[in-house]
């Protein structure tokens, strides 16, 4: 299962970290305005870490200080240590020209503080125009179409062929973390917390993504049962291996999981079945 990485922290968000680890890897994210709330504070307790500039909104981009940012990735750095997965290079959302010529300079900047560095992807993006030795992980922004198109889909598969982190953007409900997980990544994050909260039902939403999870833990069984049926394996025989594979709560590795959180889509041809 990929890292969830919640925008948004409170005791109930405590609980479920403290409850249901195994079944919802879950971390947080961090950004400007959160970073002033003292969220970084609470890192040890989330274990993992990702610090996200905040420039996708009108009023993340008016908080947005560079030298605030530098100190929050230095205090990300401090508090979370090798926990911390990634902090993003400033970004224009919805242009990939501009996201680069503001990026690098960034992307270097994050390296040498020594935090591996997210450049993120935006409308305009081509595989030709990917600077893949200048980043270590690639954050999917833009828009939804854009988010969910074959460009994104073909870079993210690019990006883990050459050992990059790829986490998905605002992933909000089951159909967009089924197809984060169909793009193989390795960490997501939302703010469906969030605007549960406002409705007064914080102590519901964790619930609630930790339903989807089940959800495509089970469906992802199906499917390697119907792979392995198409194979000629025995009813038995199945059972026996998906009995091998569940392993505690939701964190037993079916095959195709890469066992960092990402996920390649494939079934064990005969010889790899025990």
């Amino acid at each position: 299962m990929p890292i969830y990485l919640t925008g948004y922290i409170d005791d109930h968000t405590d609980r479920l970290k403290s409850y249901h680890d195994d079944i919802l890897p879950l971390g947080m994210i961090v950004q400007p305005k959160t970073h002033r709330e003292g969220y970084l504070r609470r890192a040890g307790l989330y274990g993992w870490v990702a610090i996200d500039n905040g420039r996708f909104t009108d009023a993340g981009r008016r908080l947005f200080r560079p030298a605030d940012y530098a100190r929050l990735v230095g205090e990300g750095l401090e508090r979370a240590g090798d926990h911390l997965l990634f902090a993003t290079a400033p970004d224009v959302p919805f242009d990939w020209a501009a996201t680069l010529r503001l990026s690098r300079p960034w992307l270097r900047r994050i390296r040498r503080m020594g935090c591996p560095a997210a450049l993120c992807a935006q409308e305009g993006m081509t595989p030709a125009s990917i600077p893949w030795d200048e980043f270590d992980c690639l954050f999917v922004g833009g828009a939804d179409a854009f988010k969910e198109g074959p460009i994104v889909r073909d870079a993210c598969r690019e990006a883990r062929r050459r050992g990059k982190w790829v986490h998905m953007g605002r992933v909000n409900g089951l159909r967009r973390l089924r197809v984060a997980l169909g793009f193989g990544v390795d960490s997501v994050d939302g703010t469906y917390l969030l605007h549960e909260a406002r409705k007064g039902r914080a102590c519901q939403a964790p619930q609630d993504v930790v339903s989807w999870l089940r959800q495509v833990h089970a469906d992802r069984r199906r499917e390697l049962r119907r792979g392995l049926e198409r194979l000629g394996v025995g009813s038995d025989r199945i059972d026996a291996i998906l009995g091998q594979r569940r392993g505690p709560g939701l964190s037993g590795l079916l095959p195709g999981d890469t066992g960092q959180g990402g996920v390649i889509n494939t079934i064990p041809g005969p010889e790899h079945i025990p």
